[in-house]
């Protein structure tokens, strides 16, 4: 009888033990939504972000960052569609927080400044203009040429694809209809890669 009184404290005290780690997981849990992570300066990714609050604090960021630094420098114009191109956006921002890095007062060195003005700079730069290069805002309106988002080849048949790879460790045979698809898609490609070069 003592013993089967002992084991039922031991159960209501492990009951409550529970309910008490389950309260600071909850907790825990909120307070981790609120604060966010640990490091503000962490480099978050434009084109896979989801928080709209997020995204105007980093823009409005970067438009501050774009004419006190990145503007001063030579071949960096931009076009007025520049906010309109994802990869663009996604490059100034990485270039902007590289910018950080580099000048940050406790982790910032020589060496970091010089890397990021003689390589980081100029292939962002570059790649920047090619973006850029022919482009409007009148071409992201829905019948511009960069309205549509970027089709990735074949994504229907991925789910066939990782099946098959899963099995044999091997890519498949391609069916009939996923040549007919990407016959279907180099074409669409080679027709938007004629009409940009019309544009230019």
């Amino acid at each position: 009888m003592l013993l089967h009184h002992k084991l039922v404290v031991v159960e209501r005290r492990l009951a409550e033990h529970t309910q008490v780690v389950n309260k600071l997981a909850a907790d825990l849990a909120v307070l981790t939504r609120h604060l966010g992570p640990g490091n503000p300066h962490a480099p978050r990714s434009w084109l896979a972000g989801q928080d709209p609050d997020l995204a105007v604090g980093h823009l409005e960021d970067l438009v501050g960052w774009l004419g006190l630094v990145y503007l001063r420098y030579p071949d960096t114009r931009l076009q007025p569609c520049w906010a309109w191109h994802p990869q663009v956006v996604e490059e100034l921002l990485a270039l902007r927080g590289a910018h950080r890095e580099a000048y940050d007062p406790r982790k910032g060195s020589w060496i970091r400044a010089v890397d990021w003005h003689e390589r980081l700079l100029p292939g962002v730069v570059r790649r920047v203009s090619t973006a850029l290069s022919g482009c409007g805002l009148a071409e992201h309106l829905p019948d511009g040429e960069h309205h549509a988002s970027p089709q990735v080849p074949l994504a229907g048949h991925s789910a066939a694809i990782a099946r098959h790879y899963a099995h044999t460790h091997q890519p498949p045979t391609p069916t009939d209809q996923q040549l007919a698809d990407a016959q279907h898609h180099q074409h669409h490609q080679h027709h938007q890669h004629h009409q940009h070069h019309q544009h230019l």
